[in-house]
């Protein structure tokens, strides 16, 4: 049984959702399908959201995370 695609395959396509995907943009520039241009015009096209970013910190097995809440102890 082969799997479907969920596209149907047409040569001509100027956009595939996946084409600037960070996992496979090399492998697309060393085919031909993008060039430099093409992925350096999509860079510059995206919107700048480094103010929407969070931080988050996920400790490692066995950290323990040193805690605010210790100051408001008494004793």
């Amino acid at each position: 049984m082969t799997a479907k695609l969920p596209h149907k395959p047409t040569s001509g396509v100027k956009f595939l959702p996946w084409k600037f995907d960070t996992r496979v943009v090399a492998r697309n520039l060393d085919a031909g399908i993008i060039s430099e241009t093409d992925l350096a015009a999509h860079l510059k096209a995206l919107p700048d959201v480094a103010d929407k970013g969070e931080t988050h910190f996920t400790p490692r097995p066995g950290e323990q995370i040193a805690d605010d809440d210790e100051s408001d102890d008494e004793g």
